[in-house]
């Protein structure tokens, strides 16, 4: 391998590592972003979150354009954000609105940070975060059993990983280790303990399941695109437990955070 190839393959793994763009991603639970500023990392970027008097929710750069003070630990105006630092007020379009120590301040008019694209579904709060700073995100679409309120119900839960998310999808993504890790705290003892195992595309990604079982344990997982990647499982009770036979989730995954939103029907999802 020469020098070029090692640094470009570097480069890869660097991008892969802080997460791919042009994407929306979830980031918090709704209920996570008051009234105060409220300060995150995702996807290595620093990022400050607050509603404005409407309840809509701004994103921006977590740097004050003077002197990089961090916004979240500043006042929330609005619809803008109040440095602490000095007091410059920036929108929730990342321009500068008013610089209240300096009078005709240069500052005043210019866009000095990037700004978020945010949205509020399901619970949850999700970001663009685009290739460039500019660019305009696309339809966030949802799975069925989010989309479909009147067939599913559904709940959100939030967990943190102490890993690099790749390590996480790779783990739901895999069938396999059910019956093993989760033989005992997943009732995910049933069925065979070996399978070969199937790649079915769909219209917005993939199906990886075992041929030959289904309904059994945990059998097959979904991989999706929809604006955001996504990944949909089932796992059916026991029998024993009686008939709501079918539990699942359609989860999504923000470096450092995963957000899943879990759902139920007495019908099999697949």
């Amino acid at each position: 391998m020469t020098a070029n190839t090692t640094s470009s393959a570097q480069t890869l793994q660097n991008y892969l590592d802080q997460g791919l763009r042009g994407m929306w991603y979830p980031v918090l639970a709704s209920w996570e972003v008051g009234n105060n500023p409220v300060g995150i990392t995702r996807l290595e970027q620093q990022i400050v979150l607050w509603r404005d008097a409407q309840g809509a929710i701004h994103a921006l750069e977590d740097r004050c354009p003077h002197r990089g003070a961090r916004l979240s630990m500043g006042w929330n105006l609005g619809d803008r954000i109040a440095c602490w630092y000095h007091g410059v007020e920036v929108g929730g379009d990342g321009e500068v609105k008013d610089v209240p120590a300096v009078d005709r301040c240069p500052l005043v008019g210019q866009k000095c940070l990037r700004s978020y694209p945010a949205q509020e579904a399901h619970g949850a709060v999700f970001l663009y975060f685009g290739v460039t700073a500019d660019e305009a995100p696309p339809e966030l679409i949802f799975p069925q059993e989010l989309a479909d309120e009147a067939a599913y119900s559904n709940f959100l839960c939030t967990a943190s990983w102490d890993c690099n998310y790749q390590y996480a999808l790779e783990n739901v993504m895999d069938p396999m280790h059910g019956t093993y890790l989760h033989s005992s705290s997943h009732s995910m003892a049933e069925g065979d303990r070996k399978a070969d195992m199937a790649l079915e595309p769909t219209d917005s990604g993939f199906i990886f399941k075992k041929n030959g079982q289904i309904g059994v344990n945990f059998d097959w997982v979904e991989f999706g695109n929809s604006g955001a990647y996504w990944m949909r499982l089932s796992i059916p009770y026991k029998q024993r437990f009686g008939r709501a036979a079918t539990s699942g989730s359609s989860a999504w995954w923000c470096r450092k955070t995963r957000i899943t939103a879990g759902y139920s029907s007495g019908v099999s999802a697949r």
